[in-house]
């Protein structure tokens, strides 16, 4: 069957054919430019990471140089896993620290940070309920301090609790420590 049109042919306009393929062209330029900056972005990371990489290895070339010397210096002849092992000795026992730290808190009163300072010396601080708690754990603290000397550095309140620093100077005696102030 044969189909005839009588109607008059519809007038389309030349600007709509003209928009669509420059919309098209547009989207895939946008398209490509994401995707060239993505890439860019990567091998810019990609170059950053590799430069922390061999900032990396630097250090730990330093350190285990650094090591082997201390370690010859010190008559440590060996492995490293003897060296490891030899500098695990010397570092001291957290928890028994710890314990030590806490066993005079009386309650309501805990130990809130420890920090081993580059001297030699710890640094603590405490909280406590109020005035006579801080005054017992540092007599307590004080008659087990050993070889150091155990110093308030500071109290203060802070709401309804007291924050003490305290200090530990190993080889130094209070009277030492006062008469170097």
């Amino acid at each position: 069957m044969i189909e005839i049109n009588l109607l008059p042919p519809k007038e389309r306009s030349t600007l709509s054919l003209l928009i669509v393929p420059l919309a098209l062209i547009v989207v895939g330029l946008g398209l490509a430019a994401f995707l060239i900056v993505g890439y860019v972005d990567s091998l810019d990371s990609a170059e950053s990471s590799r430069q922390q990489l061999a900032a990396t290895e630097q250090k730990q070339s330093e350190l285990q140089s650094e090591l082997q010397t201390l370690g010859q210096s010190e008559g440590l002849h060996g492995n490293a896993g003897d060296m490891i092992e030899a500098l695990r000795k010397l570092r001291p026992d957290l928890d028994a620290l710890l314990t030590e730290l806490e066993s005079p808190l009386s309650s309501g009163s805990t130990l809130e940070t420890v920090k081993l300072n580059e001297d030699g010396s710890l640094a603590w601080t405490c909280s406590f309920p109020g005035l006579t708690e801080a005054g017992a754990y540092s007599v307590a603290i004080q008659k087990r301090s050993g070889a150091g000397a155990v110093f308030i550095q500071s109290l203060r309140e802070q709401g309804t609790q007291f924050i003490g620093s305290f200090q530990l100077t190993p080889g130094q005696t209070p009277m030492k420590a006062g008469n170097a102030e």
